[in-house]
């Protein structure tokens, strides 16, 4: 089950083999985060070794479908920070050279831009659509 502070502004997207694929609101960036669907895990080492895998090979898969679904990416994020909420957790971003907070690190540096609903659908829609060819989605 995903926190309440998790889940406060990110929506679901789908479910993967290990993980839930939420959109992070905040649309200066392509940005999502993948929760484990486990209770009580904090850190990576929490997981059983199987699962760390898993967690990797979903990562790399929505690091793909982030690259293929905007190419003007120049490098990609990924962070399990962790401080603000303890909750086992997966930030797979892509940056662009002069967003706002470029070259500088994106947590906690810019007042995010939210979503209207429409657009956080179809972001969501096109998100599920690329990962459909990375890996297998759970309906």
């Amino acid at each position: 089950m995903i926190s309440e502070q998790l889940e406060s502004d990110k929506q679901l997207i789908c479910d993967l083999k290990l993980s839930a694929v939420y959109l992070n609101n905040d649309k200066q960036w392509p940005w999502v985060v993948l929760v484990p669907r486990k209770n009580d895990m904090v850190e990576f080492t929490d997981l059983e070794e199987c699962e760390r895998m898993e967690l990797m090979r979903e990562m790399s898969a929505v690091q793909k479908a982030i690259v293929e679904g905007w190419p003007e990416v120049s490098k990609m994020n990924v962070g399990m920070i962790g401080c603000v909420c303890r909750q086992l957790h997966v930030h797979v971003l892509g940056r662009f050279v002069g967003d706002c907070c470029w070259p500088q690190p994106v947590w906690g540096a810019a007042k995010a831009v939210k979503y209207e609903e429409r657009e956080k659908v179809e972001t969501c829609a096109k998100i599920r659509e690329l990962l459909r060819k990375q890996i297998d989605i759970i309906e």
